[in-house]
């Protein structure tokens, strides 16, 4: 079964959405490590784009950044790629 034809069989009975809260001290921790000149990372397991919203929650990105995304794919593959991605905020301040 292709996925259109699962798609349009299936029906959706519920959503369940999780919300990982930031510890309240996140953003003036970071604060403090970048007055020291401390360069800080954030490592992730999760989407690439939770990684870049936490990163603007804790101030370690300007809120009004352009964020230019670069993704290895098929790193285990003869024909590696690379996946570019800019972001950038339009009239609403979102990123696009």
């Amino acid at each position: 079964m292709g996925r259109e034809d699962f798609l349009r069989e299936t029906v959706i009975l519920g959503v369940v959405a999780f919300v990982n809260q930031l510890k309240s001290d996140a953003k003036s921790t970071i604060s403090t490590l970048a007055d020291c000149d401390i360069n800080t990372k954030i490592i992730t397991g999760d989407n690439i784009f939770l990684g870049i919203q936490t990163a603007i929650m804790i101030g370690m990105i300007p809120e009004a950044a352009s964020i230019t995304v670069v993704e290895g794919k098929n790193y285990n593959k003869a024909n590696n790629s690379l996946q570019v991605i800019h972001l950038h905020r339009n009239e609403n301040g979102e990123l696009d």
